[in-house]
């Protein structure tokens, strides 16, 4: 989660997420976290980091407008799809994840067209 070239290399920090079998424990500096199972709802934001906070107002609008959606907040997700950074364009692509439920009254609801 640090930009080569841009941040010192002895200083580089990386995330991943990878699916194992069991929860697991380690001596070093590897962590094992728990998440359920559930409903996302995602868009992709392309953009520099100011870009990312009005992408998750729109999303929250959105989702909120969808009746047939119940918005659940957290916890949200961040995927970088960037795999090479250019400082000088600032651009990345970030896939925005936001915990949803399936409104189940709303489900069948037919749309009419006004």
């Amino acid at each position: 989660h640090d930009a080569p070239g841009i941040t010192d290399e002895r200083k580089l920090r990386f995330d991943a997420c990878l699916r194992v079998a069991s929860e697991f424990r380690t001596e070093s500096n590897i962590g094992c976290q728990f998440f359920p199972g559930r409903t996302f709802a995602f868009t992709t934001c392309v953009g520099n980091a100011l870009s990312i906070p009005p992408a998750y107002r729109t999303m929250v609008q959105r989702i909120k407008s969808d009746k047939t959606l119940v918005l659940q907040g957290v916890p949200t997700f961040e995927f970088y799809r960037t795999n090479e950074i250019a400082p000088d364009f600032l651009i990345s692509h970030t896939e925005i994840g936001i915990p949803v439920l399936r409104n189940p009254s709303r489900l069948n609801t037919k749309v009419t067209n006004r």
